[in-house]
């Protein structure tokens, strides 16, 4: 038989190796596994701020650059009125250039403004591709950047005008009365005079950004559309995006179809069950979708005469689903009820 103090030492030693066991135990499991070295992603996206820091009112440049091996295919997301809560006053592109390694570059930028101050975040872009001869998309991701707008009536304080406390001074109590109450108007009046040119001059940049409707928006950046040659410049791509760009951003602004943000197939499965369009327009924008698609995505070579038409579509569309009070000025104008 075993007496109490050797039966307590017996104990503690099992203790302590139970304790010690543990520990290695959860030591060694704690330890990260690595399945090997990460291969390089074929493609690399960046984005970038002209500037960081804006005041309301100002505008800035936004820009999302890619960085391709040749045999990757991929698109730019697709953005809204708006990103990330500063909205999108204009958007453009720069074509797409080899190096002599074969790494394709090519970029986008967006101008963004606001007249709300606070710190914005403009959340990562998300860009698709696909290696060449194979079915499987994957996503990457430009980097989230911030944006801190700031109001016009911030100031410095300018710290060489800090004095020294002067010894009291003693006034007549009457005019001192008087002096704080022209002070007080003095101010009030100050105050009002530029919360009044800053409401005025808000104003007249709504009016201004306002004055064109999206129909007008949409036909004016078709005719601009047509000021190249895609298949003399070898630029049909570029073409087809900024074509079908425009019909999306613009069936956005007319009928609130957030269009920019969706796939084709997942466009048309809304526009069959919403009312929004004509039976006609529905028909045209299936088939001038399709054919973009076809060009963008799979690489299509179209003729002259297919690319004459899927900007005849565009435009037929736009023309056509112009609100008909928006057209009686417009015969007015031209005389056709000036002959009664």
């Amino acid at each position: 038989m075993l007496d109490k103090k050797q039966f307590a030492l017996i104990l503690g030693s099992c203790a302590v190796f139970l304790t010690a066991f543990c520990w290695i135990q959860s030591s060694s499991s704690s330890q990260p596994v690595r399945n090997g070295a990460e291969e390089a992603a074929p493609i690399k996206v960046t984005a970038q701020l002209d500037r960081n820091v804006i005041t309301i009112g100002d505008k800035i440049k936004y820009e999302l650059i890619v960085e391709a091996q040749p045999d990757v295919e991929y698109s730019f997301p697709e953005f809204g009125t708006s990103l990330g809560g500063l909205a999108v006053k204009d958007f453009g592109h720069t074509p797409e250039r080899r190096e002599r390694d074969g790494t394709v570059l090519a970029s986008r930028w967006y101008v963004l403004d606001t007249y709300v101050t606070g710190t914005y975040e403009i959340p990562p872009a998300p860009f698709r591709y696909k290696l060449e001869g194979q079915d499987t998309e994957q996503t990457i991701y430009a980097p989230q950047l911030s944006v801190l707008v700031e109001s016009l009536l911030e100031k410095e304080v300018d710290a060489t005008d800090i004095r020294d406390i002067k010894g009291p001074v003693e006034l007549p109590a009457d005019r001192t009365k008087i002096y704080i109450a022209v002070g007080s108007v003095l101010a009030a009046v100050m105050v009002g005079l530029v919360t009044i040119f800053l409401l005025k001059r808000r104003r007249r940049r709504i009016e201004i950004e306002s004055v064109e409707m999206p129909w007008e928006t949409a036909l004016r950046q078709l005719d601009a559309l047509r000021s190249f040659d895609p298949l003399k410049e070898g630029r049909i791509e570029e073409f087809y995006v900024s074509l079908s760009g425009i019909v999306r951003h613009y069936l956005e602004r007319r009928f609130g179809l957030r269009a920019p943000e969706m796939t084709t197939e997942e466009f048309l499965d809304l526009m069959s069950r919403d009312g929004t369009l004509a039976g006609e327009h529905k028909q045209l924008m299936q088939e001038f979708l399709a054919h973009c698609d076809l060009v963008k995505f799979a690489r299509y070579g179209p003729s002259r005469n297919e690319i004459e038409g899927a900007y005849g579509s565009a435009s037929r569309l736009v023309k056509e689903t112009i609100p008909q009070e928006t057209e009686e000025p417009t015969k007015r104008a031209d005389g056709a009820e000036g002959a009664e």
